[in-house]
């Protein structure tokens, strides 16, 4: 979130975790949608996330060097779209050690355990809102195959 375009690349070592695809029907939406789950091993990719969904998850960069936690980012696909681009859904911290889900957090840090304000479902859109909804139950199926716990998430 702080513009800054010339942020130095730092990598670190991928936890171990797996990566998470589910294709499935979507009722609301009535056509297919490719949930995926991915790992952010960089601070690009992490300076991205954050500036694709207004919050400041750059901020884990130095976590995540250091091992103690890892940072993922939930996106959705509809096969039939003709520009063929994911959309970022929902960006999940993890801390490492105690193979727990400590935070999830939407567009401009919605939550998913809470109604989000009137302001922040109009600047995200009703398409998003219910991405939103749908992307708790697709954590939760990934936090089930790789054996994570939740923290008040």
């Amino acid at each position: 979130l702080s513009g800054n375009e010339d942020v130095p690349l730092k990598t670190w070592a991928a936890t171990g975790f797996a990566d998470f695809r589910l294709e499935e029907y979507d009722e609301f939406l009535k056509h297919n949608l490719v949930w995926s789950v991915y790992e952010l091993c960089t601070s690009q990719q992490l300076q991205t996330e954050g500036r694709v969904m207004g919050h400041c998850v750059f901020s884990y960069t130095d976590q995540c060097l250091r091992g103690a936690t890892s940072i993922w980012s939930i996106r959705v696909l509809n096969p039939n779209d003709e520009e063929g681009i994911e959309k970022y859904v929902l960006t999940i911290a993890v801390d490492n050690a105690k193979r727990t889900v400590t935070q999830a957090a939407g567009k401009f840090n919605m939550n998913l355990n809470q109604k989000a304000k009137q302001e922040k479902k109009r600047r995200a859109g009703s398409l998003y809102v219910h991405l939103l909804r749908e992307s708790g139950r697709v954590m939760r199926l990934w936090m089930d195959k790789v054996g994570l716990q939740r923290s008040g998430v």
